[in-house]
């Protein structure tokens, strides 16, 4: 096994969330399957000894594509031996993209006295340590990993592609981190008004995504390259887990009241446009924030907790397609959203969030670490609700986790 040097385990660290959420969900799954140890494989392999079947997966997802956007896909010729920038291009990935073969510390890695590291950072992150190819590593061990590789930035900067067929960005923007956002989100549950009023906002390459990923998978499988198997199961795995997210299954949870409160809009946006969508990320990453630093610390000081009851709920999601799992699996985030992010505002509190120009990952002062106990302290009965509402979602993302591995082990 690799060694962690003990040094290493001194830094401020914490988990990626979706690693977390996988390990969590799966942690008392006793099945031998998820502790049994598969050999690291590297993707050019995968793509040489499977390439027929990979191209004949590759052109439905193309299919698909061009036929919800009504742009062309072009196929991408793969020669006996492909090259990183034809797997790229064939998985219609960033083109920039380059393939970590890691695993991420598990818990009994990493002392439970470190500081919490807000930076959530994918490889090379100091929460991974490599694993070269040839060597064993456990089914579990790959699935909390990988995870979380979707948002290492695989899904960025595609709609400037044209041979790629996705077209112009439904929503988010064309380049940078959110360029992602319309692979990450759907929503399923909204107002049949909002669809008319704004239709781009019901489009999205979710299920096109989870549906090449789990039948990539399938082949790998079937090729008895299982860690790629297992890889795969863990990319369509982050985007139903997405979906249990309030701000990733509703297109505008957030309550705008504060910023139509009389006088406001007076004193602070005189003369300047409001900037709505940086209110809504405010929003949106203060709610990842505070979710990341919560399981990180019931995993580290390992409290019973309402958050781990709800990831190890056994009732089963059971719809018969794609379509109706992933708007079954979204309804509960989407249809309370706009009371979790209520409650979210309530309980953080502070006049810099009604500032449209305000930023809070460049707010140097803002520590996740420092606020959530005080906020726990001043406002108890907030938190209470705002822990059961989002167990109800980890409820969720604990089924849809392992629903999708009975799935690609079936």
């Amino acid at each position: 096994m690799e060694k962690v040097s003990e040094k290493s385990l001194e830094q401020p660290r914490s988990w990626n969330t979706h690693a977390l959420l996988t390990r969590m969900a799966l942690d008392e799954d006793h099945e031998s399957m998820l502790r049994s140890q598969v050999q690291v494989t590297a993707i050019e392999e995968f793509f040489t000894r499977a390439q027929d079947d990979i191209a004949r997966s590759a052109k439905l997802f193309r299919d698909l594509v061009s036929e919800k956007t009504g742009c062309k896909s072009i196929e991408t010729k793969l020669s006996s031996h492909p090259s990183a920038t034809q797997i790229l291009e064939t998985l219609r990935l960033n083109p920039t993209y380059m393939f970590s073969y890691v695993r991420i510390l598990r818990p009994e890695e990493v002392s439970p006295l470190t500081l919490h590291d807000p930076g959530r950072n994918g490889p090379p992150g100091g929460m991974y340590v490599p694993t070269a190819q040839g060597t064993d590593i456990s089914v579990i061990d790959i699935l909390s990993t990988y995870a979380d590789e979707p948002d290492w930035g695989m899904d960025q900067n595609l709609f400037p592609i044209d041979e790629y067929g996705f077209g112009k960005a439904p929503f988010g923007m064309e380049r940078g981190k959110s360029s992602q956002a319309p692979f990450h989100m759907a929503f399923l549950h909204e107002h049949v008004m909002v669809g008319r009023i704004v239709p781009d906002l019901k489009k999205s390459f979710m299920s096109e995504r989870i549906t090449f990923y789990f039948a990539l998978a399938r082949i790998a499988f079937s090729h008895g390259i299982h860690y790629w198997g297992w890889r795969f199961t863990a990319w369509a795995m982050h985007y139903l887990q997405d979906l249990t997210q309030p701000y990733h299954a509703k297109a505008w949870p957030v309550v705008i009241r504060p910023l139509i409160a009389p006088g406001f809009l007076l004193s602070k946006v005189a003369n300047r446009t409001l900037n709505l969508g940086l209110y809504l990320k405010n929003h949106h990453l203060l709610f990842e924030a505070v979710i990341h630093f919560m399981l990180n610390k019931i995993v580290k000081e390992d409290p019973p907790h309402p958050f781990r009851s709800a990831l190890l709920d056994e009732n089963h999601l059971a719809f018969g397609n794609l379509a109706l799992l992933m708007a079954g699996c979204s309804d509960f985030a989407a249809n309370h959203a706009g009371m979790i992010d209520s409650l979210l505002v309530r309980l953080i509190l502070g006049s810099s969030w009604k500032d449209p120009e305000y930023f809070f990952v460049q707010d140097r002062d803002f520590h996740v670490e420092t606020l959530l106990p005080e906020v726990s302290i001043a406002r108890p009965h907030l938190l209470d609700q705002f822990v059961e509402l989002v167990s109800k979602c980890l409820a969720v993302t604990g089924q849809v986790t392992r629903d999708a591995v009975r799935s690609a082990s079936h």
